[in-house]
């Protein structure tokens, strides 16, 4: 089902809107001396092309076809930005091993006809582990840090797997997988290459399938990871409408708790079929893009508690999730799908963004406290401290039948902005209202304003009325279209061509 059609994304988006900003995330690694370096960059981009640079001072410059995007200068002589996702890996710059499920016990790694068999238990800093299709043991990634040198792990491809020397095609025309992944030290790349942009629900093209999700807080190890970019990984039980009990509790938990898990980013990825797919207690600077997200069988979609500051939610979709667990009577339904609240320190939601998604759901599960909840007010409507400085931009919310798909930011607060959104297809009584310091130009559309509802195309048939007008990197839309080139900027995730 392709909501956002098949694209390569021609403008890559800045993690802040301005240099030196407070809400940038940035992610500081160093893989090898050419590819990543430390920093705000951009946004991840296509397999084909490097991604742009961030703006301001931090950002990467671009890179052009098969190439890495460079970093970018940091005002105060730091460290550059990374650089833009998309390059061929490059042997040369970085040592590469290689990974085969059916290679022989005893290889050395260091070509396709000597792979390791297993992912080494210590792998080397700075490497980049190149996979072959198969099936593999649980990852525990938990190697020592040597400075920001960063630990690759690629899907091998026809068109990118490092040396010739023993390459078989069949390495690379399909998926490898990983029962699950429990993340402990800090600098990281998951990276599976690929995935059908046609159909974000395709769990066979994603290169990499992580079934039992990703696991990085301190209970077990003390510690959990930070710094760490995962892309092109599809995460869920087997797909499918239907509850089964026995799905993945979560996609990706995040348990920093007192010790803050910091600078990740989920890109192009799939999480579905779990209960909940994000848990935030104890996160910050954690950008999630571009990805699907359900169905999923929880009280929320993504759930923030404790602490879960400067989280960028943005050009998702969201299909069917929140709705409660069947036959657990404390969670009979949905909180909001996404649901950050409950800390008690000043700060601890501020400086979110959320724009560009799609919210969507077929069914009739009843919204307590609104579709998106972002900080509280003392436990009078919602535990917890408010949040201030947040942004929620430009969402789709359809088809919400039963509750309320307000937009909440509750308590006393300053710097939030809600602005061009827009609801469609509610339940009779369903509240689409705003609670924000500055609420403006958001609406419930009416008529038949998206090119197919019942596809999940929700591309406008016509412009809507006059939106506001923001600054990058607001002003693109998840296809990569300019938002207000023909004189209107358009309510909702998409702008109209």
């Amino acid at each position: 089902m392709a909501i956002f059609e098949a694209h390569s994304f021609s403008r890559a988006e800045a993690d802040a809107s301005a240099a030196g900003s407070a809400r940038a995330c940035c992610v500081l690694v160093a893989l090898a001396a050419s590819l990543w370096l430390g920093g705000c960059g951009g946004d991840d981009s296509g397999a084909s092309s490097g991604g742009a640079g961030g703006n301001g001072a931090q950002g990467g410059a671009a890179g052009s076809g098969a190439q890495s995007g460079s970093g970018g200068s940091s005002a105060s002589g730091g460290a550059s930005g990374f650089a833009g996702a998309g390059g061929k890996t490059d042997c040369s710059a970085s040592t590469c091993y290689y990974l085969r499920a059916d290679a022989p016990v005893g290889g050395d790694g260091t070509s396709w006809a000597s792979a390791f068999s297993v992912f080494p238990d210590s792998p080397e800093r700075g490497a980049v582990y190149l996979v072959g299709d198969g099936d593999y043991a649980s990852l525990l990634l938990d190697a020592p840090e040597s400075g920001q040198a960063a630990i690759a792990i690629r899907k091998a491809t026809a068109t990118d797997h490092g040396s010739d020397d023993g390459w078989n095609a069949s390495y690379g025309d399909g998926q490898a997988s990983f029962p699950d992944v429990t993340m402990v030290s800090d600098f990281w790349e998951i990276d599976g290459r690929t995935r059908d942009e046609s159909d974000w629900q395709r769990v066979d093209a994603y290169g990499f399938r992580v079934p039992g999700g990703f696991t990085a807080h301190t209970i077990n190890f003390g510690r959990g990871s930070k710094d760490v970019i995962i892309r092109f990984v599809d995460v869920g039980g087997p797909a499918g409408d239907n509850f089964d009990p026995s799905i993945p509790t979560e996609g990706f938990y995040f348990g920093g708790f007192d010790a803050i898990l910091a600078r990740w980013r989920i890109s192009r990825s799939h999480i579905h079929n779990v209960y909940l797919p994000f848990q935030l207690a104890g996160a910050s600077d954690v950008t999630i893009e571009h990805s699907w997200l359900g169905p999923n069988w929880s009280k929320e979609t993504i759930r923030g508690q404790g602490h879960a500051a400067r989280i960028v939610i943005r050009h998702n979709v969201f299909k069917d999730g929140c709705q409660g667990t069947p036959g657990d009577p404390t969670a009979p339904g949905c909180t909001a799908q996404v649901a950050m609240w409950d800390g008690d320190t000043v700060g601890d939601f501020d400086a979110s963004e959320i724009y560009g998604n799609v919210i969507w759901t077929t069914k009739d599960t009843g919204h307590t406290d609104g579709c998106l909840l972002i900080g509280g007010d003392g436990g009078v409507s919602a535990a917890g401290v408010s949040a201030n400085d947040v942004r929620i931009y430009n969402n789709t919310l359809v088809g919400v039948q039963n509750g309320t798909c307000s937009i909440r930011v509750p308590g006393s607060h300053t710097g939030v902005e809600v602005k061009n959104n827009a609801w469609f297809g509610l339940g009779s009584g369903v509240a689409s209202d705003c609670a924000g310091d500055l609420c403006e130009n958001n609406a419930v559309l009416s008529g038949t304003p998206f090119a197919n509802v019942a596809t999940g195309d929700f591309h406008l048939a016509g412009p809507t009325q006059p939106g506001s007008v923001l600054a990058p990197p607001y002003d693109v839309d998840p296809t990569g279209a300019k938002r207000g080139a023909d004189g209107v900027w358009d309510l909702g995730a998409f702008e109209y061509q």
